[in-house]
């Protein structure tokens, strides 16, 4: 004789398998920017400017992505999984991204410009000789004739400075720093208003 299931085990059986477990991956297509920038979650930390799926501006990504190994002046168009994490810790992130798939890696053109908001006396470092480094990003080199003697000291008492740099050809030379200016709001996150 045949048993029969309530329908409630049948619906819950189903349920079993959706994409939003904590073990099913969802699939997610993500644009990766030429260059990261400084957020703040708990800390301040950097992070990859990201477009995922459909979106239509970039956005910081804080988590990162696990097998992805980044090159400041490239773009990348990558297919990751997802992982939803199940209790995540307070201070944690809630989900888990794994690269899949590498889909195009394009360097940017040598001399591309872009400007940045960083920390100084922790994230930025003066290394000496007009030569400074943002957590272990490339070094950035002082342009010749940008005048940087107030640098290493804004630097030194933890100030919020926008910088301009331009990549150069070669992914491991250093940035090269075209302007600076000591932020006037020195909120972390907020614009740099001056």
């Amino acid at each position: 004789m045949m048993r029969r299931l309530p329908l409630a085990v049948l619906l819950l059986a189903g349920c079993a398998s959706t994409p939003t477990d904590p073990g099913e991956p969802v699939a997610e297509s993500i644009m990766v920017f030429h260059h990261p920038v400084e957020c703040v979650g708990f800390v301040v930390q950097g992070c990859l400017l990201v477009k995922i799926d459909d979106d239509a501006d970039y956005r910081p990504l804080y988590d990162g992505i696990q097998s992805f190994s980044y090159e400041w002046g490239s773009t990348y168009e990558l297919e990751v999984d997802r992982y939803e994490i199940e209790n995540p810790p307070a201070d944690g992130p809630s989900v888990r991204r794994v690269l899949r798939r590498l889909v195009r890696k394009t360097r940017v053109p040598a001399g591309t410009q872009f400007e940045m908001v960083l920390t100084g006396n922790g994230p930025v470092q003066a290394l000496g000789n007009d030569q400074y480094q943002w957590f272990n990003s490339p070094r950035f080199d002082c342009a010749a004739g940008l005048n940087c003697a107030g640098l290493a000291t804004a630097i030194g008492q933890g100030r919020r400075v926008k910088f301009r740099f331009a990549h150069p050809a070669a992914a491991a030379a250093p940035l090269q720093m075209l302007a600076w200016q000591v932020c006037a709001n020195q909120s972390p996150g907020a614009a740099c208003d001056g």
